[in-house]
């Protein structure tokens, strides 16, 4: 017997889906087999009169062939088409939602309870603004993560800022002492040093150790 259970849809069956299936399949069933042997007959006796076992044969496998068809064209139509099960099973948790309420009085006292004086956008709120409360929420607790971020981040840029300015300023003082040490360089007479080097050499006597 063809099954419903076919349906493209990934949520699970609830319970009113399930016994809905069932029943489709029934009918179904009966519809495809309504058509019996002996009607079969009298439509075609010479076919049935020659060949009975392959007659019988060709009957079951119409009978399937019907089934299966009516079985395509409701999953094409009702089961696709209309979400079937999906909105079946919302049905479900309606009907659930509200057996809970009858059975626990307080629940009666919800602000999201329909009744019959509550405005459509009273009804539509009271869902609504809880979720986008906690929406608000969970963003402000991302936007205090992202500035507590943002100010660790800014206080390393800060100190790798400090650090670079000591060292530029070494260098720079480093620099300055070159310069001032290669001027003074400059300033010294070097020809009058060479020369009294020269002189020494040829006034001091060598001394050759034994």
């Amino acid at each position: 017997m063809a099954s419903t259970s076919k349906n493209t849809s990934t949520t699970s069956p609830h319970k009113r889906y399930t016994y809905f299936e069932r029943a489709l399949d029934l009918v179904i069933q009966r519809c495809a087999r309504k058509w019996s042997y002996n009607e079969f007959k009298e439509c075609f006796p010479l076919f049935v009169e020659d060949d009975p076992n392959g007659a019988f044969t060709k009957f079951t496998t119409i009978q399937d062939f019907i089934e299966s068809q009516n079985m395509k064209d409701l999953q094409d139509t009702i089961m696709d088409q209309y979400a079937l099960r999906d909105n079946l099973n919302v049905l479900d948790d309606v009907v659930h939602d509200a057996e809970n309420r009858r059975r626990h009085p307080d629940e009666k006292k919800r602000l999201d309870i329909y009744r019959g004086n509550l405005s459509p956008q009273a009804a539509l709120a009271s869902r609504t603004v809880p979720i986008l409360q906690r929406e608000v929420d969970h963003l402000k607790a991302v936007l205090e993560q992202l500035d507590q971020e943002t100010l660790s981040l800014s206080a390393e840029l800060e100190k790798e800022i400090q650090a670079r300015d000591e060292a530029n300023a070494k260098v720079n003082q480093l620099c300055d002492s070159f310069e001032t040490a290669g001027k003074l360089w400059s300033e010294l007479p070097i020809d009058e040093y060479d020369a009294w080097v020269l002189d020494m050499r040829r006034t001091i006597p060598v001394v050759h150790r034994a």
